[in-house]
């Protein structure tokens, strides 16, 4: 697995910690991810973990011609660990790269408006 982690993440997150003590050195790489697109292995077996979007609750897009869910979607990462062929989610994702974002104690304890 290619592990790239944006510099901008604070490397004192415990994600960060963890992905540090659990993973080969040469299997990571900190970059700066909004202009090192063409360094990063467009592929299933890579992970770039990068700072939480402003916004991680989300009204459930939908699907255009379904009745929608009206569900919220609360974001940790982006894309599919599973790659599953056969799978709907495929035809939503743009990359095959999955992205986790590095701050899950502010998403987990965060005090959410509804």
């Amino acid at each position: 697995m290619n592990i790239f982690i944006d510099l901008a993440v604070n490397r004192e997150l415990p994600l960060i910690k963890n992905i540090l003590r659990l993973n080969a050195p040469e299997n990571i790489e900190f970059l700066d991810i909004k202009n090192s697109d063409s360094k990063i292995i467009n592929s299933a077996t890579s992970l770039i973990v990068k700072n939480n979007p402003e916004t991680t609750l989300k009204k459930c897009p939908g699907t255009p011609n379904y009745l929608c869910c009206d569900y919220s979607v609360l974001l940790f990462a982006e894309n599919c660990p599973f790659n599953c062929h056969y799978c709907i989610l495929n035809a939503y994702f743009e990359s095959k790269i999955n992205v986790l974002f590095a701050d899950v104690e502010k998403i987990k304890y965060r005090d959410w408006e509804t």
